[in-house]
């Protein structure tokens, strides 16, 4: 994988392009940060990268709220459902009588 800055896009592109194709993706950074990545890629390939990146974004989305909200103190699925269990005996027993 091939680092080019946002200012070598702006001054030398060719040099990105072929950076890019010669080692089939490439990281631009700014500030010294990553911001985009390129890909290398052909007709066929197009649609299965795209769904398969926009899939994987999802995915570590998904990943980010479960650790947000495992540090906010919620209740585990594991406490929800002991929870929920314990509510359903106490109707029971109280049905019972």
């Amino acid at each position: 994988m091939k680092f080019f800055t946002v200012r070598e896009i702006q001054k030398n592109p060719s040099k990105v392009w072929s950076g890019t194709k010669k080692h089939g993706q490439s990281v631009i950074t700014r500030n010294g940060k990553p911001d985009f990545l390129l890909v290398n890629i052909n007709e066929e390939s197009l649609e299965k990268i795209y769904d398969k990146i926009i899939s994987y974004k999802g995915l570590l989305a998904f990943e980010n709220m479960q650790k947000h909200v495992s540090e906010q103190d919620f209740i585990t699925d594991e406490e929800i459902n002991e929870e929920i269990y314990n509510l359903r005996k106490e109707k029971n027993k109280r049905q019972e009588k």
